[in-house]
């Protein structure tokens, strides 16, 4: 990127107005009085850059892309006035799990869920659940004591076992013997 700064991504929210002489003019076998042309655009720029830049830095940016812009350029020569706000975009998080246990996975999933951006690293030594509580934890997937009564939730800590052992098999179907 230029000066060292990547776009990672540009999101637009936009509104644009035009001349109505020039669209609804009747009848339609006639020329319209006036060209059928936008008279201005506004909105809202969101920018992603790496590294980040905060909105208040990024004036020079949106000077830059807005006057290399092909559909910027043809808007603005027909008349068109631009008034676009740019913003800057947070970056992801990145969340780094110890432990790939039952826990560190469960936390994993339910993070990518809540929050599709955030970045997340599972550092573990072992093969998922293979190692610490995790490997001992069977009882976590039965919904019963070994009286054969309904423990207190049994079933819904069932329920939410078997969403994350289908959630592990979409990713990597070794990871469910």
């Amino acid at each position: 990127g230029a000066d060292g700064v990547t776009v990672e991504s540009l999101s637009f929210e936009i509104e644009a107005w035009r001349d109505q002489r020039g669209v609804l003019t009747m009848p339609l076998s006639e020329d319209p009085p006036v060209p059928a042309m936008l008279q201005s655009i506004t909105g809202t720029v969101k920018v992603r850059t790496v590294p980040y830049l905060p909105t208040s830095e990024l004036q020079p940016l949106a000077h830059a892309v807005e006057s290399r812009c092909p559909i910027a350029n043809m808007l603005t020569l027909s008349g068109c006035d631009l008034d676009l706000k740019w913003s800057s975009v947070a970056p992801p998080q990145t969340v780094n799990i110890l432990g790939g246990g039952l826990a560190g996975l469960s936390l994993a999933y339910h993070l990518t869920r809540l929050s599709p951006s955030t970045r997340v690293t599972i550092q573990d030594p072992n093969l998922p659940g293979e190692g610490g509580g995790s490997a001992v934890a069977g009882g976590l997937l039965h919904p019963y004591s070994p009286e054969g009564k309904m423990v207190e939730n049994g079933l819904s800590y069932f329920r939410s076992s078997l969403d994350l052992i289908e959630a592990a098999m979409t990713v990597d179907s070794a990871l469910i013997l």
